[in-house]
């Protein structure tokens, strides 16, 4: 095919025909030529055979629009409008793209994407059952607004909502449950860990980092100084065979007393079976106060105090449950070296009576002078008569001496060491020991003698007897020269 000019010029009959001829061709085949026409008119189509697209003139005349494809695709070099719904068709069956008139909608059937990208890196599409935003590449996926929401698919109830500068806020059915704050999470409601019905299911609050600024923080809002101002718990519930909440035990804290200061009470409930009870406080000063009910002596007082309101029953049972190795007990301890009778490391009373007292300088004293040792017939066997002890209480040395840590005080007593030759069963023998830091117990490697005072007066009592007996021969004795 080519191209023409499109004008008839004046000549012969066959010369005519031929010219005619050549500008019906070119006006059939739409001027199809690799080149454009050189002479050209407003509108004038030329089928571009070079690059296999279909062209109209502008209605200028000063350049050329590209129409279609010669293989009957759409090639559009302007703005162009389709008065009805257009299909693009897949090359898998079923996966078109429509322009919906009727629905002003732009339909994508199943598994058919829409993909952005120079790698298709970001695809949206569904799948029959669920609706995907895929993104595939290396950067993040940003969504840029104000405030974004996410919403049930009526679109009026709220599932999440980000405010720009402010907080993200998730809800449950309709109610807000969770939203961040300033330095903060808020939490309306409950904080429920480990919904499920597994034993091993945990709720993890996790301070990370080693400084002291690293904290978690129950913080009551409410502005006030009065007494149990601030007052913050950490309640413990269980759910009952019968589907109720049963709460069975709290931790709580509050501020003490009516000052504007930053005092502090750390407190323990438990249930016993008839709801929360206080059981016990860390005062502002730093005391333990245990109680099973009632009132404590006094919350501010400084020190420590155990209460048991329940009959037939000990306030305190302290014992070591070790196996292996030495056991010990109770130590009471004071920093100072007191020495002194008005400072004591024990004492018990009744209601308004004092009744045992062990003082610091060593001494102890009861109400009524009656010491005493288990001696029911019922504990004992091979009952014999003691034998003579006049020569042990003869040999013995009565000692006037102090100690090397009191040398303003005279004692009256005997020596351990020069006890022990005379009557070595007086004497026991007790390793000296120390308490590291960690509160173990060390063996020094030395010992300290100590004397069974109580042996040593039932052994004088014996010489007492022994004594009394060669009186009264003595005097019996006497009595018969007298008569002579």
């Amino acid at each position: 095919m080519s191209t023409h000019d499109y004008s008839i010029a004046n000549q012969s009959g066959s010369s005519f025909r031929s010219d005619l001829n050549n500008c019906l061709s070119a006006i059939v085949g739409l001027n199809n030529n690799a080149t454009a026409p050189s002479t050209t008119f407003a509108y004038m189509l030329w089928v571009d055979s070079s690059n296999n697209l279909i062209k109209i003139r502008n209605s200028a005349n000063d350049a050329w629009l590209t129409l279609l494809t010669t293989a009957g695709g759409i090639d559009v070099d302007a703005a162009s409008n389709f008065n009805e719904d257009v299909t693009f068709v897949g090359a898998t069956s079923g996966r078109d793209c429509t322009w919906d008139k009727s629905n002003n909608a732009l339909e994508f059937a199943d598994n058919a994407k829409i993909k952005i990208g120079s790698s298709s890196d970001f695809s949206l599409y569904h799948d029959g059952s669920d609706s995907f935003l895929n993104d595939s590449g290396t950067g993040a996926l940003r969504i840029v607004s104000n405030q974004t929401r996410i919403q049930n698919a009526a679109g009026d109830e709220n599932c999440a909502k980000f405010n720009e500068n402010g907080s993200v806020d998730l809800y449950y059915d309709g109610t807000k449950e969770l939203a961040t704050i300033s330095g903060g999470v808020s939490i309306p409601n409950e904080l429920i860990c480990g919904a499920t019905s597994s034993e091993d299911d945990t709720c993890l609050i996790q301070s990370i980092g080693n400084s002291n600024t690293n904290h978690i923080l129950l913080h009551n809002i409410s502005a006030s100084d009065g007494d149990h101002a601030g007052y913050s718990k950490l309640k413990f519930s269980r759910t009952r065979s019968g589907g109720e909440s049963s709460s069975v035990s709290e931790v709580f804290c509050y501020h003490p007393g009516t000052g504007d200061d930053d005092k502090g009470v750390l407190g323990f409930k438990s249930n016993s079976g008839s709801g929360l009870v206080e059981r016990a406080v860390i005062a502002a000063t730093g005391h333990l106060k245990a109680k099973s009910t009632g009132d404590y002596k006094a919350i501010d007082g400084y020190y420590h105090e155990l209460i048991n309101a329940t009959d037939n029953n000990n306030v305190l049972y302290v014992r070591h449950s070790g196996s292996s190795g030495n056991q010990y007990g109770v130590v009471i301890n004071h920093t100072n070296d007191h020495n002194s009778a008005s400072t004591y490391f024990l004492r018990c009373s009744g209601a308004s009576t004092d009744r045992f007292e062990v003082q610091t300088t060593g001494n102890a004293y009861n109400s009524n002078n009656t010491w005493g040792s288990l001696s029911d017939v019922k504990l004992k066997e091979n009952i014999v008569d003691a034998k003579s002890q006049w020569n042990d209480i003869k040999g013995l040395k009565i000692r006037n001496f102090n100690f090397k840590t009191d040398s303003s005080k005279t004692m009256l007593g005997v020596v351990a060491q020069e006890a022990e030759l005379i009557s070595p069963g007086l004497i026991e023998e007790s390793p000296d020991t120390d308490t590291t830091d960690s509160g173990e117990i060390i063996n020094l490697g030395t010992t300290t003698k100590y004397v069974k005072y109580s042996v040593l007066y039932m052994k004088a009592i014996k010489c007492l007897q022994e004594a009394m007996a060669k009186i009264e021969v003595l005097e019996t004795e006497v009595a018969a020269l007298k008569a002579g």
